[in-house]
Formats: structure tokens, C-alpha cells, sequence
């Protein structure tokens, strides 16, 4: 699909700062590579990349899947120091920050 010709520049250079790089051997290296690129990225391109976790997370709670919600929680100082910036999106961190409380029901 041409994200690009469909939704235009802005839209495809926040799906590209998003999107998991292909080639890499694992998980972890992975996401450091996504990481890496959002630190670079606009401030859109991480409200989307949060408010994609936000929706992860919520939802692994809400479906009891402990193993997930784990993972999540696990990877989460990385995920904040990655996409953190002062003053950006504290309504979504304070969100996030909720969610990460929350126990599996």
C-alpha cells in the first residue's frame, strides 16, 4: 500500500517513525531500532506510537492476558525513555502510568 499517495507525506513519515524495521534477529533489537527512530520523530508520530501501547496494554488487562500485560510492563523504562520528552503528551503518560498499576483481573 502507498501510505505515502494516499494520506500524504506527514501521514506516511508518522506510520514509517512507527513501524518495526524489518531484518532484525529479535524482538529486542527490533524495538531498539523503533526506539531509536522515534526519539528522532515528531511529536504526532509518538502520540501515536503511545497511544498504540496505551490501547496494547489496556486491552491485555481487559482480556486477562497476564503473559502480554507482563511483557509490556517489563519493556516499559525502555519505552519511556525512548518516547518521554517533557511536556509532551502528560495527559497519555498519565494514562499509561494508571494502566501499568492495574492488576490482571
Amino acid at each position: 500500500m502507498d501510505v505515502r499517495g494516499l494520506f500524504g507525506m506527514k501521514v506516511a513519515e508518522m506510520v514509517e517513525a512507527v513501524t518495526d524495521p524489518p531484518g532484525f534477529p529479535n524482538r529486542k533489537t527490533r524495538k531498539a531500532a523503533v526506539y531509536e527512530k522515534l526519539r528522532y520523530a515528531s511529536p504526532e508520530a509518538r502520540a501515536v506510537k503511545l497511544a498504540d501501547r496505551i490501547a496494547n496494554l489496556r486491552a491485555s488487562i481487559i482480556e486477562g492476558q497476564e503473559g502480554l500485560a507482563s511483557m509490556y510492563r517489563k519493556k516499559y523504562p525502555d519505552f519511556r525513555v525512548a518516547l518521554m520528552n517533557l511536556g509532551e503528551h502528560n495527559a497519555m503518560w498519565q494514562e499509561l502510568n494508571k494502566l501499568h498499576g492495574e492488576k490482571i483481573s
